[in-house]
């Protein structure tokens, strides 16, 4: 049996602490710190086993001299039966159990040996495996992307709380303003589209009428061409109410928010179209009205002529 792994300081220092500060010592005890638990699972079992056999046999009572021998014969034992069948272990363990037998008594040879079977032995062929073959390396390929962080900016650029948590509302509002603005447009292509649909069926059921036109047909033509025409002027106006009690909205809801007393009063809101304007864009909308008519009239005499 070879002499001794560690001397009775140390096994005394190892077995007065937790097992896993106990292991710990252990390892650095025999130069094989630090271990790397997942990628040398032959050190962790092989400082498990010599640590499970120091604890038993201070647990047992041994004298500190005796769990010397106890770890030395542990250190051989797996030594010598590596890469070995069991019978072969067996016969081992038959040899060198006289002077082992010698040096702890016979009371704690026994208890020792009983020990040695009921776990050594009884795993006898997990140990090989651990011990007679190499442990495959598993090297992960993981494609990670580095995002390096922006600089910091200086704190007297930064903004206080509440005015960044308005700014960020604010925002908010105005992107879904403009998502109202997006629908409008849209609604308003499709009832343009309608519109001039049902401008194209009027004026192709007008030149459809066969003479001879009498006043009943005018009339009804008349009917249809007004009818189209206001038609299309309520829903403009629709859409313009529609687009104006929206606006409103969004701007009151704007005004609404409590704002900073930092960023100053709220800026003021101009109408979209001066008064003036509106009174000139209204007599300019009757003139338009009254030359359409007018271009309705004619059309129609044309078409009377064109019949004729």
């Amino acid at each position: 049996m070879a002499d001794e792994l560690l001397n009775s300081s140390q096994i005394q220092e190892i077995c007065t602490r937790e097992k896993q500060e106990g292991r710990l010592l252990l390892s650095k005890a025999l130069n094989l710190h630090p271990i790397d638990e997942l990628d040398d699972l032959r050190t962790v079992i092989y400082v498990d086993y010599l640590y499970d056999n120091i604890s038993f046999a201070a647990e047992k009572g041994f004298p500190w001299s005796h769990i010397e021998t106890v770890l030395s014969f542990a250190d051989d034992f797996l030594k010598m039966t590596k890469g070995k069948c069991l019978t072969e272990a067996l016969s081992i363990f038959k040899s060198e159990s006289d002077v082992l037998a010698a040096k702890l008594g016979e009371r704690n040879f026994k208890v020792y040996a009983d020990f040695i079977f009921s776990t050594f032995m009884r795993h006898y062929q997990l140990f090989q495996y651990v011990f007679t073959r190499d442990q495959e390396k598993q090297i992960p390929h993981v494609r990670v992307d580095v995002v390096v962080p922006p600089d910091a900016q200086e704190m007297s650029t930064a903004k206080q709380i509440d005015v960044w948590n308005y700014e960020q509302t604010l925002l908010e509002l105005e992107r879904k303003a403009c998502e109202k603005v997006n629908q409008q447009l849209l609604l308003k292509e499709k009832v343009t589209e309608e519109v001039n649909s049902v401008k194209e069926k009027t004026f192709n059921k007008v030149l459809d009428i066969e003479p001879p036109i009498t006043e009943e047909v005018v009339k009804e033509i008349i009917q249809d061409v007004l009818h189209t025409y206001m038609t299309s002027i309520s829903s403009n106006i629709q859409l313009s109410i529609r687009e104006a009690q929206e606006d409103l909205e969004f701007k009151l809801e704007k005004t609404s928010l409590p704002r900073p007393q930092v960023l100053g009063p709220p800026p003021r809101y101009k109408l979209k179209t001066p008064p003036s304007a509106g009174k000139t864009g209204s007599t300019n909308s009757r003139r338009k009205s009254r030359a359409s008519s007018r271009g309705s009239r004619k059309s129609i005499k044309s078409i009377k002529s064109a019949k004729s």
